[in-house]
């Protein structure tokens, strides 16, 4: 038995979203409060684990909650107005929610709105016992191997009137105050004084409910006990706040012994009562060898002997003494033993407690014991629909470690055949899985989450007919696997060609012209300009703000403006993003000069939060980003020259350093070789080697700024908006 599908309505900032499970591990990848934890919660309470959480008002999305709040109370004003008899009121109020017998309630649709709904689909193979299921069986299709439930948090009308019944004159003192002030602003502090008792109404008029129903969810029957329904699944979780030990944890913590603690829980209570199974009757014996017990009762009647006489002159003349008896049972040894236990590294010889170690090593083998005790369990819970959940298995592990042991994760999910869900934040978590396992949370707005399904992102895009299926897949894999990690937690993305781009970009992010992108997590992948265009679906799907930087990438040997206007780019991405927003046929030649003029006319976005842009007519009509560079400290374009001497000279003056081509001919005097002119391309053509140097001096000597690339200035002025 699994969980195939669930689908999350009006849940905290989750509106309507679903999730695709997988038959293994499903990944639910997120930043920092994107809403991971939100979700492992609403699976704690309607799976039923114990962790003392319910469902509440306060779980409703805040506008849809305060919108209805508000309406609730528009209505008992409107109803207010037109008479406070309690009998009229309340009969008024009825007809809001059931109507009359020619008209549909009016509030009917939005209590529907403003109710959470749970969906869950679960899926069952040939062989597979369903008899725990059977009772819940409405699809008789034998093409249907699925049965289908719905928990439901809704608001219910007659609570909210019995509610209003019950504090009628409260409600009806709060209304009058309201219509007999004359001020605006007094008269909405009224009001916020009835919508205080109008929000505790309202809170308590929810109730909730599980159902089973057809695979349409339309044909509903409740499930009148809450516990039939959490019987159906061994559900376990990990929390991610686990406390491990550490050298601060007092002498008395139980934060020193979580790992001995879970090794106790793990043996079991039947192994430790084969253990133990004499040890009643030895201390026992003991016990009454030495005449303990007399002893402790004798000295218990001594020490209390004062205060049994202030109690006997004050109950009354009855007689009664008390004293401390012994009770060994098989129980209490082990909550003995659970004291005196400790759980200890040997290395050799030696032996060290569990709180010398890491807080991650301590991590990894409190889950491995979690998860080696689920799997015993599920031995006694075939016919169940068994789920276990880790949230954030990357606490305190360094990188390698995180990718190792989601790598034994992954192995012992699928080898065992568990069903669950892992949360992270982690990159290195995210690089360890495939694409088509993970589900990311992002914010569409403060109040809305999306969960992005990548398996179906991926289905989606081999159905698309671009290329091959499978080379569409392999190339998502691939890209996944390199940058894809860095873009699943961003807040915005900056594409870019090499790593003196990546230097750049780093530095000039620091300076307090582009500080709020600074602010932001800004994912900076390495991607060559025949390759960006591949990101781009992609990040469209996550709705991702992303700047593409690339090179113009024309013939390299031009150097005549006119010429390089009549060429052509060999750059994929920019091809791409032209004939997309162009909507022209790929055998259509595109020139430079059209690349210009689609440049200058802020045309190149493909869509309102993807950009790319290149180096244009105002970097001086150059080609890379060390020319543009160049060419704007220096206020020149790719046509002008300068004398080896004037080279020099600024290489010295703004401590930049690049080389000058040329070897000195036979017979040259040094005044016709230090004359000689030389272009931008001929300095950068003898730099390319040196293209790291040039870029640390330009960080070293400060002037990332004064070098900076209209085209690079553009896009990173867009990107902050």
């Amino acid at each position: 038995m699994k969980i195939k599908q669930i689908i999350i309505q009006n849940y905290r900032q989750f509106l309507q979203e679903s999730i695709c499970m997988e038959e293994k591990i499903t990944f639910i990848a997120g930043a920092n409060n994107s809403g991971k934890t939100s979700i492992i919660e609403l699976l704690n309470c309607i799976l039923g684990e114990d962790t003392g959480g319910k469902i509440s008002a306060d779980d409703l999305p805040v506008e849809v909650y305060e919108e209805w709040l508000k309406l609730c109370e528009n209505k008992l004003e409107e109803i207010y107005e037109s008479g406070i008899q309690e009998n009229d009121f309340m009969n008024k109020l009825n007809k809001l929610f059931m109507g009359n017998e020619n008209n549909v309630p009016e509030l009917q649709a939005q209590i529907e709105n403003g109710s959470m709904k749970v969906k869950l689909e679960i899926i069952y193979k040939d062989k597979e016992s369903i008899a725990r299921f059977s009772p819940y069986l409405m699809d008789l299709d034998k093409k249907t191997y699925g049965f289908f439930f719905v928990f439901q948090f809704k608001f219910s009308h007659t609570m909210f009137e019995r509610l209003i019944k019950n504090n009628f004159d409260k409600v009806v003192i709060r209304l009058e105050r309201i219509f007999k002030e004359a001020e605006l602003e007094e008269k909405e502090k009224k009001r916020a004084d009835l919508m205080g008792v109008v929000k505790e109404i309202v809170d308590q008029s929810y109730q909730q409910k599980y159902y089973y129903t057809d695979k349409e969810y339309a044909n509903q029957q409740p499930i009148e006990n809450e516990k039939s329904f959490y019987d159906l699944f061994n559900y376990r979780h990990i929390f991610a706040n686990r406390n491990m030990p550490d050298e601060k944890a007092g002498k008395n913590s139980d934060k020193k012994k979580t790992i001995s603690m879970a090794m106790i829980e793990f043996l079991g209570k039947e192994q430790w009562e084969e253990l133990f199974k004499d040890w009643p009757e030895m201390i026992l014996d003991k016990i009454k060898d030495d005449d303990i017990e007399n002893k402790i009762r004798k000295k218990s009647l001594d020490s209390l002997s004062t205060v049994i006489n202030v109690i006997n002159e004050t109950n009354g003349g009855r007689k009664e003494e008390l004293v401390i008896n012994s009770d060994v049972s098989n129980d209490a040894l082990i909550e003995f033993l659970k004291e005196v236990s400790q759980a200890k590294y040997k290395i050799g010889d030696f032996y060290f407690g569990e709180e010398t170690q890491g807080l991650g090593y301590s991590n990894m083998i409190f889950m491995h014991l979690q998860l080696e005790k689920y799997l015993e369990a599920i031995k006694e819970h075939e016919d169940k629909v068994n789920f276990f959940v880790i949230e954030e298995p990357e606490a305190h592990m360094h990188p390698q470690m995180q990718k190792e042991f989601i790598r034994h994760l992954l192995k012992k999910y699928e080898d065992e055949e568990i069903q669950g869900m892992i949360t992270t934040h982690s990159s290195e978590v995210v690089r360890a899985t495939e694409l088509c396992s993970l589900r990311v949370v992002r914010g569409k707005d403060v109040f809305t989450k999306r969960i992005c399904d990548m398996r179906k992102f991926l289905e989606e895009a081999q159905s698309g007919g671009k290329k091959l299926n499978t080379e569409i897949k392999n190339s998502y894999n691939l890209f996944f696997q390199i940058n894809f990690a860095d873009i699943v937690f961003a807040d915005k993305v900056i594409m870019f060609e090499g790593d003196t781009e990546r230097m750049y970009l780093k530095q000039l992010l620091r300076k307090d012209t582009f500080r709020n992108l600074e602010k932001q997590y800004v994912a900076l992948l390495q991607v060559g300009g025949a390759y960006a265009h591949w990101y781009k679906d992609i990040l469209q799907y996550l709705e991702i703000k992303a700047l593409i930087l690339t090179d113009i990438d024309y013939e390299n040997e031009k150097t005549d403006i006119n010429e390089i206007k009549k060429s052509v780019t060999s750059n994929g991405a920019i091809l791409d993003f032209y004939r997309g927003q162009k909507k022209i046929d790929k055998k259509k030649t595109v020139t430079i000069e059209d690349l210009y003029a689609w440049q200058n006319a802020k045309q190149n976005r493909e869509i309102a939060d993807m950009m790319i842009n290149f180096q244009g007519e105002k970097d001086g009509y150059t080609r890379t980003l060390e020319e543009a560079m160049l060419a704007k400290i220096f206020g020149m374009n790719i046509e002008k020259k300068l004398t080896r001497e004037e080279w020099k000279k600024k290489r010295e003056e703004y401590g930049l350093k690049y080389r000058i081509p040329g070897k000195k001919e036979k017979g040259m005097d040094d005044e016709t070789w230090e004359k000689e002119e030389i272009d931008l391309r001929l300095i950068l053509k003898a730099t390319s080697d040196y293209k790291t140097d040039f870029m640390y001096s330009v960080i070293l000597s400060g002037k990332e700024e004064e070098l900076l690339p209209e085209y690079i200035e553009e896009g990173l002025n867009w990107l902050m908006k």
